[in-house]
């Protein structure tokens, strides 16, 4: 995992957090990072200024499968690693920046919130 995105993450949550990342593959913030690195495009380098929201974005989608076997890289798949977050089906924007995130068909109603959603400043509405 590159230094660039500790640095970036350590700015916005804890060392506990950075630790499941780090030693656990199958934690919804691992499989993310692994997709973000995974990314080719410049949308989830670490110097992008949307870097900590597309990882909060995705990281609260994988939170919210319905089924937890479907939390993979596949089901990130969905949202399409190449475009910006603002094209994913589940989030409006507003701005450039998230402002609605909003649970759709295969998307469990019953979740727990990660904390990451946190990082989402701008988000006003949440369905």
């Amino acid at each position: 995992i590159p230094e660039c995105y500790f640095k970036k993450l350590s700015m916005h949550i804890n060392n506990d957090t950075l630790d499941t990342i780090y030693t656990s593959k199958t934690s919804p913030q691992r499989i993310v990072i692994d997709w973000l690195l995974g990314d080719t495009s410049t949308h989830s380098e670490c110097e992008n200024k949307f870097f900590i929201e597309r990882y909060a974005l995705a990281v609260a989608y994988l939170s919210t499968r319905d089924n937890p076997t479907y939390n993979s890289l596949k089901s990130l798949g969905d949202i399409t690693t190449h475009k910006a977050q603002c094209s994913w089906f589940f989030v409006t924007c507003s701005g450039g920046y998230a402002g609605r995130f909003a649970i759709k068909a295969g998307m469990s109603t019953q979740w727990t919130f990660p904390t990451e959603l946190t990082l989402l400043t701008k988000l006003s509405v949440l369905r």
